[in-house]
């Protein structure tokens, strides 16, 4: 399908996705400017020279490149951060605590910077139609949707939203203030959008991620990995941040009361993870796995866990529904229990108790489970094919450009 107008866009992110990256945010994005591509508009994505998330150290060469024919612009990542500095305020912020506005210029400043990017925005700032800024809470997003907007360019937020302490900075209610509209990817970030900073609704618009039919081999990946017990699966960052670690503590305490019962839980993605000695034989670390693994092992598993409270989509859960399984996620996570809703793919838990009974209830019932997962299979089907969410960026886009 043919858009009504060719739009010229850049899409601005820290990092560019790569074999073995895991950010949300940044493969979305880069998904979706994709996929905007190949519809016929003028697109090209502008990021940074580095990798790790915590570092920000330049690990790529400054230049140009292309990936599946979208032009790629790498730009050095200014080496004048203080690190500790950014880490110790980063901290004090993740406990709740509160920060004078110099602390917050401070964590700004010590972000992720890049001063030839911000250059190169500044030097042609009416080169594109918009150029859309992913995600919210970095140096990049902030001081180059600002600057692109003082040189008269159009600013266009792909916020990935949380409900968290960040959210609550000066710098960034001034960003979603002043940018032309923000893309959501589901109604409850939008909802949060519009608590937190009084949003017009216009302003805003839920576009969303959208996927192509897949489908995961379950006999394949019990083959491969020789996991022939049921098994409850997560997938994704292992850290505090997403809780892999209230998982880990709530599948311990479900197998004490359930002593026998042959579930396992399997954990796969990136980062470090500590798994209690005595639960050695009952938590698979499988690591990093291959995109078409990692569908295999979510079309063999008796269901699909994801504890995080801080979602701004969840690709995961697509992920799921597309290969038919059900899904389990935390009560605080609003995006994550509005697309259970929404879709009626699964279950949510806001405690142990619930968390167990949600377990007992899958897996003592296959045909409700395999109810829930067809259910959500048909959400990710009518909401999230392709061409449905690009025409809700072009129609949001128009509104923002008018």
């Amino acid at each position: 399908m043919s858009p009504s107008r060719i739009y010229r866009l850049a899409f601005v992110t820290p990092r560019f996705p790569e074999p073995g990256f895991a950010g949300g945010a940044e493969t979305l994005t880069a998904q979706l400017a994709h996929r905007l591509l190949e519809r016929g508009h003028e697109v090209e994505f502008l990021t940074t020279c580095a990798r790790d998330h915590v570092t920000w150290r330049n690990e790529h060469p400054v230049g140009r490149l292309k990936v599946d024919a979208m032009p790629v612009h790498r730009f050095a990542v200014d080496e004048s951060r203080d690190l500790g500095r950014y880490l110790q305020l980063d901290r004090r912020m993740q406990l709740q605590q509160g920060l004078s506005e110099e602390d917050e210029r401070e964590w700004v400043r010590c972000s992720v910077h890049s001063e030839g990017l911000y250059r190169h925005l500044e030097r042609t700032p009416r080169a594109w139609d918009a150029v859309v800024f992913a995600p919210y809470l970095f140096g990049l997003s902030l001081e180059g949707g600002r600057r692109l907007l003082e040189a008269g360019g159009n600013t266009v937020l792909l916020p990935c939203l949380h409900d968290e302490t960040f959210a609550r900075l000066r710098s960034v209610r001034a960003s979603f203030e002043h940018a032309r509209g923000c893309l959501f990817n589901a109604h409850a970030e939008q909802r949060l959008a519009e608590r937190l900073y009084a949003l017009p609704p216009e302003r805003g618009q839920v576009v969303g991620m959208g996927f192509e039919p897949r489908t995961g081999d379950g006999a394949r990946f019990r083959q491969l990995f020789g996991v022939q017990d049921p098994f409850l699966l997560y997938a994704g960052r292992r850290e505090g941040g997403k809780n892999t670690p209230l998982l880990i503590d709530y599948f311990r305490a479900w197998k004490l009361r359930h002593p026998g019962n042959p579930l396992k839980l399997v954990l796969m993605g990136s980062g470090a993870v500590e798994i209690p000695q005595e639960m050695a034989e009952e938590v698979i670390d499988l690591g990093f796995l291959s995109e078409q693994e990692k569908l295999d092992a979510m079309a063999a598993c008796a269901l699909f866990c994801h504890p995080s409270v801080m979602e701004s989509f969840s690709i995961v859960l697509m992920e799921t529904w597309m290969v038919g399984r059900p899904v389990l996620v935390h009560a605080k996570c609003e995006v994550a229990v509005d697309h259970c809703r929404r879709g009626g793919g699964g279950l949510f838990f806001q405690d142990f108790p619930e968390f167990e009974a949600a377990v007992e209830m899958l897996l003592e019932e296959p045909e409700l489970a395999a109810q829930l997962g067809y259910a959500g299979n048909a959400y990710v089907g009518s909401q999230y094919r392709w061409d449905a969410v690009l025409d809700r960026f072009e129609a949001g886009l128009a509104r923002f450009l008018s």
